[in-house]
């Protein structure tokens, strides 16, 4: 499947930035917009794979933190019962 990008309106600054890029390094703001995107999302893929790690992690840390509760609570729950 072909590659379809529209690039979208700029900023003045920004759009004379991209044509001055453009023009130095004889590509177009579309071949410029394809890489910017593959690089973008390549670290926004990167980002949400640290993210799932980082909630595994503490989704390990938290049952541990639970099964301490537990014990305690149970305890206090029967220090409770016998008064």
């Amino acid at each position: 499947m072909a590659q379809e990008i529209h690039v979208l309106p700029l900023e003045p600054q920004l759009q004379a930035q991209l044509d001055q890029y453009c023009q130095a390094h004889a590509v177009t703001a579309e071949q410029v917009a394809v890489i910017a995107l593959r690089s973008f999302l390549a670290q926004d893929n990167q980002g949400v794979a640290e993210m799932i790690g980082g909630y595994l992690d503490m989704g390990a840390l938290n049952a541990a933190i639970c099964r301490e509760f537990t014990a305690c609570e149970s305890e206090a729950y029967a220090h409770m019962l016998t008064r």
